[in-house]
């Protein structure tokens, strides 16, 4: 057997093994996301007696368009838990790339506060941030620093997006959890349906793909992560447990404030992302995430420039694990741990970035049998999910997860065949950019994408 063809065999064996893999995965994911309790009064009023609050804090830039979508979807939850508030930040960069707009973001927070009852209005803030920022991280930190300034110690913070859309529901879930568990952190995932339909419509049948390529790594990765590490039911060692590497996001993040203020706030890093570093800078200080039994509603990129942008940028989240893990074997966090999350994210980063062109060098080199197990594997990565989103979909709540119809879905197969390797492509886009940043030192800047 030449070597083209033992890497192949290796890469089949990989590709059968990770498909019943993620199908386990994703049974345990839909179990505990159907399991949402119903949240009664109690949750509430167990809440407001522990003296604690909950700032929801939305970093904004050029949101006039989905503003008024957004507030008053926030505002219901002002109105149904009187122990939140609500904290908005915008910043200076919106005024210097869009100077010609009449109408700003600020303009109308400024309008929505003013209209609000004084029983209302006291909970809800405007911070701007007075500098063009070059990532988000600078934004929010400068809202966190506000908020933690008037927070106790037992209050929380939490993050959501413009683009997130949510159940009231799911404040009283994550009061559920904090009182029921304590935890330094929970993690609320998302799927990426919100704008399933729009783009559909629109003919974008590549970004369509890939919002269900995408929510796939929600239900195969994220989830089961966090409930191998923070929901344990096998009876697996704590010490064990520690080791698997859970990847935040900052929308839908709830964090202590207590424990925000020693991490300092996000971590600001020079390659990698605020979310990823949290969640590695969580990790290896054995604070505990938990993960929320219900999931937020986003949007997927809306053409394929965006997608590529959007993607290419996400890959770094992975790749920085290898700056994460110098960070902290300069601080106080367990050294073990945070080997085991550089082994964890630096494999992750070569998969992602690597995978499409190994895959193809076999398909070309190998022989007729495992090419034929390799195809099968590939149509598998990419239809086993369309087919499992769909039906979940179907058992979602229809006010925050409405469905399109069978027909219109049925639309999205074809583009299906190619959404592994557009993901693992803009991987590999994605590590290229990294690699000609850190050779000629330039600056990283999130480009907002739509």
């Amino acid at each position: 057997m030449s070597l083209i063809n033992f890497i192949a065999v290796l890469l089949c064996a990989a590709i059968l093994l990770k498909i019943v893999a993620d199908i386990i995965a994703f049974e345990l994911s839909t179990r505990h996301i159907l399991s949402a309790p119903q949240i009664e009064q109690d949750d509430v009023e167990a809440w407001a007696t522990g003296s604690r609050r909950l700032h929801i804090v939305i970093p904004l830039l050029n949101e006039q368009n989905r503003f008024d979508e957004l507030a008053a979807q926030f505002q219901r939850i002002l109105e149904e838990y009187p122990y939140t508030t609500l904290n908005f930040v915008t910043t200076a960069r919106e005024l210097i790339a869009d100077q010609d707009n009449k109408i700003t973001t600020m303009g109308l927070i400024d309008r929505f506060i003013f209209v609000q009852e004084a029983k209302f209005r006291e909970r809800i803030r405007r911070m701007h941030y007075p500098n063009v920022n070059q990532t988000i991280v600078e934004q929010l930190n400068y809202g966190l620093r506000v908020v933690l300034k008037q927070s106790g110690d037992r209050d929380f913070v939490l993050f959501y997006n413009a683009d997130s859309v949510i159940s009231p529901d799911d404040i009283g879930l994550f009061a559920r959890e904090i009182c029921d568990h304590q935890p330094a952190a929970i993690q609320q995932s998302a799927l990426f349906l919100n704008n399933f339909e729009a783009l559909i419509n629109n003919g974008q049948f590549i970004c369509a793909a890939d919002a269900i390529f995408q929510s796939r790594w929600t239900l195969y990765r994220e989830i089961p992560r966090y409930l191998f590490s923070s929901h344990n039911s096998l009876g697996i060692p704590i010490s064990i447990r520690r080791l698997v590497f859970q990847h935040c996001t900052t929308h839908g993040l709830a964090v202590n404030v207590k424990v925000m203020r020693k991490l300092g706030g996000f971590p600001v890093t020079r390659f990698g992302l605020e979310d990823s570093a949290v969640g590695f800078a969580l990790g290896v200080r054995h604070l505990q995430i938990r993960s929320l039994s219900s999931l937020e509603n986003a949007d997927a990129a809306t053409n394929v420039r965006s997608l590529i942008m959007q993607k290419s940028t996400w890959v770094r989240a992975a790749w920085g694990t290898i700056e994460y893990y110098f960070d902290a074997i300069r601080s106080q966090a367990n050294q073990l741990t945070a080997f085991a999350f550089l082994l964890q994210g630096v494999y992750m980063s070569l998969k992602w970035s690597l995978g499409i062109p190994l895959f193809i060098v076999a398909l070309v080199w190998a022989d007729s049998t495992t090419r034929t197990v390799l195809i099968i594997g590939y149509l598998g990565m990419a239809y086993i999910p369309y087919l499992q989103i769909y039906f979940l979909w179907r058992k979602l709540p229809q006010d925050t997860f409405p469905i399109v119809s069978l027909g219109e879905y049925l639309r999205v197969a074809p583009a299906m065949l190619g959404a592994p390797f557009v993901h693992g492509t803009v991987g590999l886009l994605g590590l290229v950019r990294l690699i000609k940043q850190v050779v000629l030192r330039e600056s990283f800047k999130q480009i907002k994408t739509k």
